[in-house]
C-alpha cells in the first residue's frame, strides 16, 4: 500500500499528525516530503520514533519506525528506518480506537431541537450545562462513537453529546445505529453504537487527529 507520490500522515513524538508524500521507498525505510506551504507543517528530528500511515482505497496500513535522517531536498525530506508493526486498518475515516473516558449525552428532543436552531457552540454548550446525563466512552472515531449508560433508547434515535476532543469540547449530534445489553441481577447495561450527524471537516479532521494521538500513546505505553 505504500506508492511512490502517494499520501502517508506521520505521527511523532509529540503526538501530532503531519501529512507529506512518499518520495522513496525500500524494504527497510520509506523516504517522505512535507510540503512547505502544508497547513500541518512541522521539523522531526533525526531519532525520533514515528508512527506512520497509508491509505488505498477503503484499507490502509499503519507501521511504526524512527526518523533516520533528514535529506537534502528542496523541501524538507525524510527517511522513516526500521520499520515494524505492520498492521492492516480501516479507511482513515473510520480508524476507531478504544478510548475510556466519561462523556455527557441527552436523547430530549427538546433539547436537540434546541441546540439545532443555536449556531454558537458555546451558546450550546451554556444551555445544556447541568442537564446532560453521563455515560461512558468505549471507543471513538471520526464516523462515531461507541458508550455505555444505564438509559434504553432505541435504534435510530438521536442522541446530542458533549465531547472533549483535543482538549476541546465540542456538542455533537448522532443516531443510534446499534445496540446490546447486558444483565446481572442489580441492572441493565446498554451498548450503543453511534453514528455522528453534521460534523463538518475541521471538526472532523481534530477527531481523526485525536485518534491517531491515543493510538499513537497506547503504542507507547
Amino acid at each position: 500500500m505504500i506508492e511512490l507520490n502517494g499520501k502517508i500522515q506521520v505521527i511523532g513524538e509529540d503526538c501530532i499528525l503531519t501529512e507529506g508524500m512518499v518520495v522513496d521507498k525500500a524494504e527497510n525505510f520509506v523516504d517522505f516530503s512535507i510540503p512547505a506551504d502544508d497547513r500541518h507543517f512541522k521539523l522531526f528530528r533525526e531519532g525520533e520514533q514515528v508512527q506512520a500511515q497509508v491509505f488505498s482505497k477503503n484499507k490502509g496500513l499503519l507501521f511504526s519506525g524512527y526518523i533516520s535522517k533528514r535529506l537534502s531536498r528542496e523541501i524538507p525530506t525524510y527517511r522513516i528506518s526500521n520499520l515494524s508493526g505492520f498492521e492492516t486498518i480501516q479507511r482513515r475515516e473510520n480508524v476507531r480506537v478504544p478510548c475510556t473516558a466519561v462523556l455527557e449525552y441527552s436523547s430530549d428532543s427538546e433539547l436537540l431541537e434546541l441546540a439545532s436552531k443555536m449556531e454558537n457552540a458555546q451558546q450550546v454548550m451554556e444551555r445544556i450545562e447541568g442537564i446532560m446525563k453521563q455515560a461512558f466512552m468505549i471507543d471513538i472515531s471520526a464516523g462515531g462513537i461507541k458508550f455505555s449508560c444505564h438509559e434504553n433508547l432505541q435504534e435510530g434515535q438521536q442522541i446530542l453529546f458533549l465531547i472533549s476532543i483535543c482538549e476541546k469540547m465540542f456538542v455533537i449530534p448522532g443516531n443510534v445505529v446499534h445496540k446490546h445489553l447486558t444483565i446481572d441481577p442489580s441492572h441493565i447495561k446498554y451498548f450503543y453504537g453511534i453514528q455522528f450527524k453534521e460534523l463538518n471537516e475541521a471538526t472532523k479532521e481534530l477527531i481523526v487527529k485525536d485518534v491517531f494521538r491515543i493510538m499513537r500513546m497506547q503504542t507507547r505505553k
